[in-house]
């Protein structure tokens, strides 16, 4: 699939973008002239947990995330499996926490509203449930009022009573849902 996009641009890059980043600074720093190059990031078993945080008015700070990348579905409405490949990764619970208390620090003291951008994010759902309660627990400690959402949808099928109790407790503002078919025919051909 990539080689096709290689008329349309000067490098191609398979694999996670931010461990490509090296590879594309290194070339852009050498003058080097490119057309349609494919340079692979072999997707690893984890990527690292990056944020955009942006500042709004009184000390309002809204960060957005993905902790989860790909998809084993292939549902035809949606390209997830062709973006981010068929194998569901996520970032370890370490890597997230750390991650998390690096920007904690930088909002300490202010209301922080973290976006989850995953498609899949409740396909592991002890795991999610464990950063929102870390989360929360240390924006207890550094006096942060704490929201979320999850603005890119959630599979509702993965929704219970026990997960929505937990997301109403965590500050959920936004819950957007991805909606399918439920006409047996047509989820027997995705």
């Amino acid at each position: 699939m990539p080689g096709y996009f290689t008329s349309f641009a000067d490098l191609v890059i398979t694999g996670e973008g931010e461990n490509a980043i090296d590879a594309i600074e290194k070339r852009a720093g050498s003058g080097y002239q490119s057309c349609g190059e494919i340079v692979s990031s072999d997707s690893p078993l984890s990527f690292p947990f990056v944020w955009d945080l942006k500042t709004g008015r009184k000390n309002n700070f809204t960060a957005t995330t993905m902790v989860t990348r790909g998809c084993p579905k292939m549902c035809s409405f949606c390209s997830n499996h062709l973006i981010f490949g068929k194998t569901l990764r996520k970032i370890t619970l370490p890597e997230v926490y750390l991650g998390l208390d690096k920007l904690i620090a930088r909002v300490s003291g202010s209301h922080l509203h973290l976006n989850f951008e995953d498609d899949n994010i409740l396909f592991q759902k002890k795991y999610f449930l464990s950063i929102l309660k870390y989360i929360k627990e240390k924006c207890d400690q550094n006096r942060i009022k704490f929201s979320f959402s999850a603005e890119n949808g959630m599979d509702y099928i993965l929704l219970d009573n026990e997960t929505l109790t937990a997301f109403k407790g965590s500050g959920l503002t936004q819950l957007n849902l991805s909606m399918a078919s439920m006409d047996q025919q047509q989820l027997e051909g995705e």
